[in-house]
């Protein structure tokens, strides 16, 4: 059986994050302000995509 012996890129930069202090987001957490809104396009983008389908 294969071993995992260099984690991958994503997985040295939560490391290092987490020694930092900082934690993951939970879904709950995520839905609320301000990240809840940070998932959404602008308006702008929301009215080009519509005019382009006229």
């Amino acid at each position: 059986m294969a071993k995992k012996v260099k984690l991958s890129q994503e997985e040295e930069i939560i490391k290092i994050l987490k020694q930092e202090g900082f934690r993951e987001l939970t879904e709950k957490e995520i839905k609320k302000e301000p990240y809840k809104s940070i998932a959404k396009a602008p308006l702008c983008f929301k009215k080009a995509k519509e005019s382009a389908h006229l």
